[in-house]
C-alpha cells in the first residue's frame, strides 16, 4: 500500500494499525494523499496499483465478515449500528441495551482433541438473557453481521465452527459426530456460569446443515442416540488426481451389524428450549434418496462445495470454484455414464457407497431422528420446491403425532432450497417468523403482538396458476382437512378423473378391469443414456434453476411424455 518510508509514517500517524479492518481506511487514505503529491504521469498509474489493493482488501475483508464490522463500529455506536442491521433484516425494532462481542472463543469438541471456534454477541442486560445456539459448516465469520441483528432481538447470539470446518479442528464427518460436539458445546456453556447465559433458556436456529446439527444436539442430549459405528474418517479429495478418494465405508462392511461402539450415549442434565430448523432434515438419507432415487444434481454439487471450501483460505476463491466447477459438472454429465466415472472427471471424492438402503452404516449414522420423540418446540419451514420438502412435512406429522398440534409450526412456502439464503425476501420472513416463534418460548414475546399460541398451527403459500400469484392461507393441521385426494388415469395425451364406476384399491391402484383397459392404449418413450433426461426446475441445487421454470422446451423431447 506505501509508496515511500515518508508516507508510510505519515499515514501511521493519522490511521493506526489496531485491527484488519484499518488495512481499508490506510488503503483509502494512501490514494488520497498519492493523488495529490504524485506527478501527474504517474498519479494515474499509482492510483490504480493503490485502488486495486483496496478493492483487495475490501473484499477479503467483507468475506470474513469481522473487519467490516470493526470498520462500522468505529463510525457508529454499536448499539446503533446492530439496529440498523436489525432494521436491513426486517426484523422489530431493537431493544434497548448494551451489546458487546466476546471473540477468540475455544470449546471442546464431543471428541477428544476436537477444538471448535466460536465467537459471541452478548448481552449486558440486568438479568441472564437465552442464547441462540448456531452451528455452521460455513464459516461463522460470515455471520457477524447477522450474529448483531439478532443480539438486538433479546438473544445472546453464539455462532460456532462445526468439527474440521474452518477455524475449528478435528476431521470433518458429513453430521455424523453433530450430536456429541451439539452436546459438549452446550455443557460447555452451562460449566462456565457466564452471567449473560441462562441455561435454560438455549434454543436453536438454522438453515439447512445448520438446521440438521438442531435434530442431532436435541438427540444428544436426551442421549437417544443409537451405538455409533466405527467409520473411516473423511479425507479432503486431491483435485490433482484422476480417481476419486472413498473415504467412507466399504463394499463389505456398508451393512455391518450396529453392535462397534465408538461413544455410547449419554444423557446430559442440559436442555434446548426451542428449536428452528429451517429446511432441514433429521435424517440425512432423506436428502440423498427422495423415495428411492438418487439425488444427483445435490450430491455432485453439495460434496464439491463441502471437499473445495473448508478453511479461510478457500474463501477468497470460492465463488470461482463453484462456478468452474457447474460448467464442468454441464459439459461431463452428458458424455460420461455412472456416477463413479463422472466423479472421477470431476476429481470428486465418493465419501460412501451409493446403496438406496436406510439401514446402510454411513446413513445410521447421520440419522436423528430419535429426537422426535423428546423434541422440544419446533418451527419448522420449507418451501415447495426445496430438496428437503417431503422429509420436512414427514418431521412435522410425527412431531404432532408425538405431542400434539399446539408442539409445532409449519410454514411452506414457493421457495427453492438456496433461495431460502439468497432470496432477501425469502429470508427476512423466515429469519422474522423463526425469531417470533424463538422469542414466544424463551418469554422474549411482545404482548402487545398477536400469541403465538393463537396462530394457525400451519401456514402455506397457496400457488395459483404461477407462483407469484398465489398467497398465504392458515390451516389447522398437515394434510389440511380441506384438502380432498383425487384419483387421475393416464391415458395418451390427457389426464382423465377416475369416474365414481372406478373405485381405487388403495393408494395409487385401480382394480383389474380398468387396468386392462388402460393397458388397450399406450404412450411410449424413448431414452439415451448419451443424452439423459435433463430436469428444468423443481428442486434442484442450483439457485439459477431450481423452482418455477418453463417445460415447454422439454416437452419436445423424446424421452418426455406429457398428459
Amino acid at each position: 500500500i506505501f509508496e515511500s518510508p515518508a508516507l508510510e509514517r505519515l499515514l501511521r500517524k493519522q490511521v493506526p494499525a489496531r485491527s484488519r479492518a484499518s488495512a481499508i481506511p490506510r488503503a483509502m487514505v494512501s490514494l488520497v494523499v498519492q493523488q495529490q503529491i504524485a506527478s501527474p504521469v504517474g498519479a494515474a498509474r499509482k492510483a490504480a496499483r493503490v485502488a486495486m489493493r483496496a478493492l483487495m482488501s475490501a473484499a477479503i475483508a467483507a468475506l470474513g465478515g469481522v473487519a467490516l464490522v470493526e470498520a462500522a463500529k468505529r463510525i457508529l455506536l454499536p448499539r446503533l449500528f446492530a439496529g440498523l442491521i436489525a432494521s436491513a433484516l426486517g426484523l422489530p425494532r431493537a431493544r434497548p441495551g448494551r451489546l458487546r462481542r466476546i471473540g477468540g472463543i475455544v470449546t471442546p469438541g464431543g471428541a477428544e482433541g476436537v477444538e471448535l471456534s466460536a465467537f459471541a454477541v452478548v448481552r449486558d442486560d440486568a438479568m441472564p438473557s437465552p442464547t441462540l445456539l448456531v452451528r455452521t459448516p460455513y464459516d461463522k465469520t460470515g455471520l457477524e453481521l447477522w450474529a448483531w441483528g439478532l443480539a438486538t432481538q433479546g438473544f445472546n447470539v453464539f455462532i460456532q465452527d462445526c468439527r474440521g470446518r474452518f477455524q475449528s479442528t478435528g476431521t470433518q464427518t458429513f453430521a455424523a459426530c453433530e450430536d456429541e460436539d451439539g452436546v459438549a458445546t452446550i455443557d460447555w456453556l452451562a460449566q462456565q456460569k457466564f452471567s449473560w447465559h441462562d441455561p435454560q433458556r438455549v434454543v436453536m436456529f438454522g438453515i439447512s446443515y445448520v438446521g440438521i446439527v438442531q435434530w442431532a444436539a436435541v438427540a444428544g442430549l436426551e442421549g437417544r442416540r443409537h451405538p455409533r459405528l466405527t467409520e473411516g474418517a473423511f479425507a479432503a479429495p486431491s483435485f490433482h488426481s484422476a480417481a476419486p478418494e472413498v473415504a467412507v465405508g466399504t463394499a463389505q462392511d456398508d451393512l455391518l451389524p450396529m453392535a462397534t461402539e465408538i461413544h455410547p450415549p449419554s444423557r446430559s442434565q442440559n436442555k434446548i428450549a426451542a428449536i428452528a430448523p429451517l429446511f432441514a432434515s433429521s435424517r440425512c438419507y432423506d436428502i440423498f434418496f427422495r423415495q428411492g432415487a438418487f439425488s444427483f444434481d445435490f450430491y455432485m454439487r453439495y460434496v464439491h462445495l463441502m471437499t473445495r471450501v473448508r478453511t479461510m483460505k478457500d474463501l477468497p476463491l470460492s465463488l470461482m470454484h463453484i462456478a468452474r466447477f457447474d460448467f464442468q459438472l454441464r459439459r461431463h454429465a452428458k458424455k460420461t455414464i455412472g456416477v463413479y466415472a463422472l466423479s472421477r472427471k470431476l476429481g470428486v471424492p465418493v465419501p460412501y457407497k451409493f446403496t438406496a438402503r436406510p439401514q446402510a452404516r454411513f446413513w445410521t449414522n447421520r440419522d436423528y431422528s430419535d429426537a422426535l420423540a423428546t423434541a422440544p418446540p419446533a418451527f419448522i419451514a420449507t418451501g415447495w420446491h426445496d430438496i428437503m420438502l417431503e422429509s420436512s412435512l414427514r418431521d412435522y406429522a410425527k412431531l404432532v403425532e408425538a405431542h400434539g398440534h399446539d408442539h409445532a409450526r409449519l410454514m411452506v412456502g414457493p421457495w427453492s432450497h438456496l433461495e431460502s439464503i439468497l432470496s432477501a425476501s425469502a429470508f427476512k420472513c423466515l429469519l422474522r417468523n423463526s425469531m417470533a416463534f424463538l422469542q414466544a418460548r424463551t418469554g422474549l414475546a411482545d404482548p402487545a403482538e398477536e400469541s403465538w399460541q393463537q396462530r394457525a398451527c400451519v401456514r402455506l403459500w397457496v400457488m395459483g396458476s404461477r407462483s407469484h400469484e398465489g398467497g398465504w392461507r392458515e390451516f389447522s393441521s398437515w394434510p389440511p382437512k380441506e384438502a380432498v385426494e383425487q384419483l387421475l388415469l393416464l391415458q395418451p395425451g390427457a389426464l382423465v378423473q377416475a369416474s365414481a364406476s372406478i373405485a381405487p384399491i388403495g393408494r395409487g391402484k385401480v382394480d383389474p378391469l380398468t387396468a386392462a383397459s388402460m393397458a388397450q392404449s399406450r404412450s411410449r418413450i424413448r431414452y439415451d443414456p448419451l443424452d439423459p433426461t435433463p430436469t428444468c426446475g423443481g428442486t434442484l441445487f442450483n439457485y439459477w434453476d431450481a423452482g418455477e421454470r418453463d417445460q415447454s422446451e422439454l416437452a419436445a423431447r423424446r424421452d418426455i411424455v406429457c398428459f
